[in-house]
């Protein structure tokens, strides 16, 4: 049976009123591969533009998953109402890319 044993840390190298930039890692110890990491960081302006940037399973070897990112809005149209729209891209190697598109609304 496969089992996974994974470990994140996350850290704000930039904490100010208006940015915001966080980096996370994660190692994983999989029962039935090889182990890997995967990378992180969110860059967050004025609470409304945030920049993300990625990559997963860096060090395998047979991985299809690589390098991914993408970039979202927030919009308050009304108060306690946000609005997110977001953007993503993730390269899977032979599999070609996949774009992602999302629309949130949080009330």
């Amino acid at each position: 049976m496969p089992l996974n044993f994974q470990f994140g840390l996350s850290t704000d190298v930039i904490n100010q009123e208006n940015t915001k930039l966080t980096i996370s890692i994660d190692a994983l110890h999989p029962s039935d591969n090889y182990e890997s990491i995967n990378l992180g960081t969110e860059y967050v302006m004025n609470d409304m533009i945030f920049l993300r940037a990625g990559y997963r399973n860096m060090f395998l070897v047979d991985s299809e998953e690589g390098i991914s990112f993408g970039a979202g809005l927030k919009i308050s149209p009304a108060r306690g109402t946000n609005l997110m729209v977001d953007y993503s891209y993730q390269d899977f190697g032979r599999f070609a890319s996949i774009n992602s598109f999302a629309l949130s609304l949080h009330f």
